[in-house]
C-alpha cells in the first residue's frame, strides 16, 4: 500500500471494487486525485479523510511538529512564489512576445508570451480601453491572446478528452453528474455524453464563466468521484460576462 496524506477517501463500489469518494469537507482533495487509474485504488490509503483538519493541526501541534499551523495552499508546491510564468521563463523555451488581438484579428497590444495569460484573465493585461477587457481565447498556433469585453466567456457545452473512468460498468450512455471545471469547491449539474473518440461532452444545465482548454473537469455523483477529463474546447452559450 501507498498512505498519503491527501483529504479524500476509499469506498466499495455495487461491483465490489474500490472506488474514489469525496474527503471531509471543507478540505476534500479528491479533485486532485480523479486522473488516478481505478485499479490503483486498491493498494492506496487515505488515513485523513474522515478527519477534520483542524483536527490534524491539533495532533500535528501536540507532536511537537513545526508546521502543524502552516497555512494552507492550492498552489504548486515547487513554485513558492507562485510565479508560474517567470517559473517557466527561467528555464527556457517559453513562447515568445506576440500579438493581443480582437475576435476580427485586429491588433490591440503586445502580450509577454502567451503562457503568462489565462481564459477570463482581466488584470495584468496592460492594455488600455473604454471597457473592461478579459482574455477570451489563447492562440498558440499563431502566438496570439485574444481579448474581449466577456463575449465568449461562458459556454453551456464542454468536451473533454482522455476520459479516466473510476465508477462502476461503463459511460456508455448519458449521464447526470455534477461537474467541477477548476480547483474550486464550486460545481454544477450536467448531463455526461459519451464521445465515439473516448472523451465525454458536458452539456451544463447553466453556463460556466470561462472553461479553460487544459484544465481539468472532475465528474461526482454525491460523495464518489465518477471520473475526469482534460478540458479540450467548449461550445459558447448565448451570454456575456
Amino acid at each position: 500500500y501507498v498512505a498519503t496524506g491527501h483529504y479524500a477517501r476509499i469506498g466499495t463500489g455495487t461491483d465490489g471494487q474500490p472506488i474514489l469518494l469525496r474527503g471531509m469537507e471543507p478540505n476534500d482533495q479528491s479533485y486532485m486525485l480523479a486522473r488516478l487509474p481505478r485499479p490503483l485504488l486498491s493498494h492506496i490509503l487515505f488515513p485523513l479523510g474522515d478527519v477534520a483538519k483542524t483536527v490534524t493541526r491539533e495532533q500535528a501541534a501536540g507532536e511537537g511538529l513545526h508546521n502543524a499551523q502552516r497555512p494552507d495552499s492550492m498552489d504548486i508546491c515547487f513554485v513558492p512564489d507562485q510565479d508560474y510564468a517567470a517559473w517557466l521563463d527561467r528555464r527556457g523555451g517559453t513562447p515568445p512576445p506576440g500579438n493581443f488581438v480582437d475576435a476580427a484579428g485586429n491588433v490591440l497590444g503586445k502580450h509577454k508570451g502567451y503562457h503568462h495569460y489565462t481564459i477570463g484573465q482581466r488584470r495584468g493585461l496592460g492594455v488600455s480601453s473604454t471597457g473592461r477587457l478579459f482574455v477570451s481565447a489563447i492562440r498558440p498556433e499563431r502566438n496570439e491572446v485574444v481579448l474581449s469585453h466577456g463575449e465568449g466567456l461562458h459556454a453551456d457545452r464542454v468536451v473533454c478528452s482522455q476520459l479516466n473512468w473510476l465508477a462502476e460498468g461503463a459511460l456508455d450512455a448519458p449521464r447526470a453528474a455534477q461537474v467541477r471545471l477548476r480547483h474550486s469547491r464550486h460545481s454544477q449539474q450536467a448531463t455526461l455524453i459519451p464521445l465515439e473518440n473516448g472523451g465525454v461532452e458536458l452539456q451544463l444545465d447553466r453556463p460556466a464563466r470561462a472553461p479553460t482548454p487544459g484544465q481539468l473537469a472532475v465528474f461526482y455523483h454525491g460523495e464518489q468521484v465518477l471520473g475526469s477529463g482534460w478540458i479540450e474546447r467548449q461550445g459558447d452559450a448565448d451570454s456575456s460576462c
